[in-house]
C-alpha cells in the first residue's frame, strides 16, 4: 500500500499535468474511471478472479459514460495567457465555489471523520460506515480539485508559446504551483487512513467516484467548461458522469467479499453469520 500511495503521489500529478495540457479538466476526469475497467479486465490474469455479469455491466457503463462525456463535453477553449488565467481564478463564482468547498471539507474533518470507529466485531455499524464514506469523499474531493494544476500548465504553455520569461517574475505562477502541490499531497493523508481502516474495493469506489464528481464540478465552475456547449449537451454530460459513478459502484461492490470477523477464540465469521443471531451464538461462540 505504501508503495502504491508513493507512486500515486509522484507520478499521478505529473500525468495529470501532461493530460491537462491537451484537454479540459471536465473531459480528462471521467476518463480516469477507465482505470477501473482495465483493472477489472486484467483481474482474471493477475488475481485469478472471475468476471461476472455484474462486473461486465459495470465496465460497460463506465466505458459508455466516458465516451459520452468526451463527445458531449467541452472542447479546448484555446490559448490562455497569464492575465486571462488570473481573471478566471479571481471571478466571484470561483470564490463562492471555494468557500462552499472549504465548508464541505471542514464539515467532514470536524464532524464526520472524528466519529468513533465501531468495535472491531461490528465493521458494518452505521457510525463506521459514515466515517469510511467521509474519509473516501474527503480524499477524492481534494484529489479532484486540481484546477490549480490545469492553470499552472496553461501558464507554462503560454510562457513557451509567447517566449515570455516575464511570466516567471510574478508571484502568481508560483502560488498556483504551491497550491497544486499541497492539494496533491494532502489527499494522501486521508486516503492512507481510509485504506488502513477499510476494504480497498469499497474505499476505491468512494474515492474514484468523489474524485470524478469533484473534478467535473470544479472544471465546470472554475473554467466554465460547459458554457459554450449546446443546451442539450449539458444534461447528457451529467447523465454520463452519473453513469460512470454507478458503473464504478457496480464493479467495486461486485468484487467485494464479506468482511471476516475474528472472535476471542481465534475463529472467524462472515458478516452474514455474525448478523444472524443463531449462527453468531453457535458458530462464533457468542
Amino acid at each position: 500500500m505504501a508503495l502504491g500511495i508513493a507512486l500515486n503521489a509522484v507520478f499521478g500529478p505529473l500525468i495529470d499535468m501532461a493530460s491537462y495540457a491537451f484537454a479540459p479538466q471536465s473531459i480528462i476526469a471521467p476518463l480516469g474511471a477507465l482505470d477501473v475497467v482495465w483493472n477489472t479486465l486484467t483481474a482474471p490474469y493477475t488475481l485469478g478472479e472471475t468476471l461476472t455479469l455484474r462486473l461486465c455491466l459495470g465496465c460497460c457503463m463506465i466505458v459508455a459514460g466516458a465516451l459520452t462525456s468526451s463527445l458531449v463535453g467541452s472542447r479546448d477553449p484555446g490559448d490562455w495567457d497569464l492575465e486571462t488565467i488570473r481573471q478566471i481564478l479571481l471571478r466571484p463564482a470561483v470564490c463562492y465555489y471555494l468557500v462552499a468547498w472549504a465548508f464541505w471539507l471542514i464539515f467532514n474533518i470536524m464532524v464526520l471523520i472524528p466519529r468513533s470507529a465501531s468495535p472491531p466485531d461490528e465493521p458494518w455499524a452505521p457510525g463506521n460506515n459514515i466515517r469510511g464514506l467521509s474519509l473516501g469523499m474527503t480524499a477524492g474531493s481534494i484529489s479532484g480539485n486540481m484546477f490549480c494544476v490545469k492553470a499552472f500548465v496553461e501558464v507554462c504553455q503560454a510562457s513557451i508559446r509567447d517566449n515570455n520569461a516575464a511570466y516567471w517574475t510574478q508571484w502568481f505562477p508560483y502560488a498556483l504551483l504551491a497550491v497544486a502541490i499541497v492539494l496533491a499531497l494532502s489527499n494522501l493523508y486521508f486516503l492512507a487512513k481510509a485504506m488502513r481502516e477499510y476494504e480497498a474495493l469499497f474505499m476505491g469506489a468512494i474515492f474514484e467516484g468523489s474524485l470524478i464528481i469533484s473534478a467535473c464540478i470544479s472544471g465546470v465552475v472554475v473554467f466554465s467548461e460547459l458554457e459554450h456547449v449546446a443546451l442539450w449537451q449539458i444534461p447528457m454530460y451529467w447523465a454520463a458522469i452519473v453513469t460512470i459513478v454507478i458503473g464504478v459502484w457496480m464493479v467495486s461492490s461486485g468484487r467485494r467479499t464479506p468482511p471476516r470477523v475474528a472472535d476471542n477464540k481465534g475463529a472467524s465469521c462472515s458478516e452474514d453469520m455474525v448478523t444472524n443471531s443463531k449462527w453468531s451464538h453457535t458458530v462464533c461462540g457468542r
